[in-house]
């Protein structure tokens, strides 16, 4: 009887002598980088440990405020608060091609925005990454700055 009672706590000394979980900053948690290819957008998040990206809160914009035309992959069902969501584990990657009048300017700012959470507990705030990409339609020559 007494073994058992000590086996009910070890549990309780294990949370206590090894702290709370420990979470991963936002920077380490969510790897993202937009690449440019002649008029193809590809972007790509890379998922820390324990970390998963909300599909519904994946977003691809153009400096004029449209959202671009791609389609992410399916993902992975993830009982959320609201019922079951989709979510990313690991990666997430997906293209976007961008057409001559979205590039009208020569010139577009294309922004990645996602949310996701830790398997822990913890939600991040969303979040943004913005990269300025050059267009030449005429001749398909590209630059990228960012």
């Amino acid at each position: 009887m007494k073994r058992l009672w000590l086996v009910g706590l070890m549990p309780i000394f294990m949370w206590l002598f090894a702290g709370p979980p420990a979470f991963l900053e936002p920077e380490e948690a969510f790897k993202a980088k937009l690449i440019q290819k002649d008029n193809t957008i590809y972007a790509e998040v890379l998922l820390g440990e324990g970390i998963y990206l909300y599909k519904d809160k994946t977003k691809l914009t153009s400096s004029a405020g449209t959202v671009l035309k791609y389609t992410l992959p399916q993902g992975e069902i993830h009982d959320g608060f609201e019922g079951p969501e989709a979510v990313f584990t690991h990666k997430l990657a997906f293209e976007a091609v961008i057409s001559s009048s979205e590039a009208q300017a020569k010139a577009v700012d294309v922004t990645l925005a996602f949310q996701g959470c830790s398997s822990q507990g913890l939600c991040y705030q969303p979040m943004t990454i913005t990269e300025k990409f050059s267009f030449n339609f005429a001749t398909q020559s590209v630059s990228s700055s960012g």
